[in-house]
Formats: C-alpha cells, structure tokens, sequence
C-alpha cells in the first residue's frame, strides 16, 4: 500500500510539474522587437543635421537663461527633431514657453 501512495505522489509531482513548464514556458517571448519612438522612419533614429545645432544651442541656453520649467527645453527639444527630420520648424516658439 505505501508503495502504491508514493507511485500516485511522484505521478502527480510528474504532472505538476509538466503543467508548471507549460504554463510558464507558454510566457516567453516571440523573438518579436518591441515598436520603438522612432520606428516611423525608414532608418530608425533620424540623423542629427550640422544646420540644427546652432539654434538648438541657442533654444537651450535662452531656457536656461530665463530659468523656464522644462517645458521650455522640451519645446526645444521638439523643434530640434523637426529640424532635424526635415519637417517646419520655429524655434522662436520656445520664447514664449514658461
């Protein structure tokens, strides 16, 4: 009779455990990347344009100079990869951010 008990145990503690490996092993990823910010363009992150740095520059340091929150730098920010993406641009828009 113990013999048989301990036959039923490690053939429970054998289905436990294959059902555990199923149901975690169920959990792992497909190898599949995750969409990233910049995966709308064609070549992934946009190149940073020499003719952008200047007023980038500037844009930061007008921020810093008038201590504005950082809403300003992210106008900055955003101007920046406009300009950087070939799209319209105004830098002068951050003069207003607080």
């Amino acid at each position: 009779m113990a013999g048989r008990t301990i036959y039923v145990m490690k053939t429970i503690h054998t289905i436990l455990t294959a059902g555990l490996i199923l149901v975690f092993g169920a959990g792992c990823p497909s190898g599949e990347k995750r969409k990233g910010r910049f995966d709308g363009f064609d070549g992934g992150i946009p190149p940073l344009r020499e003719e952008c740095n200047t007023p980038a520059e500037s844009c930061y340091q007008s921020c810093e100079k008038r201590k504005a929150s950082i809403t300003c730098i992210g106008c900055c920010r955003d101007q920046r990869l406009l300009c950087d993406t070939l799209r319209p641009h105004f830098f002068d828009a951050c003069e207003g951010a607080p």
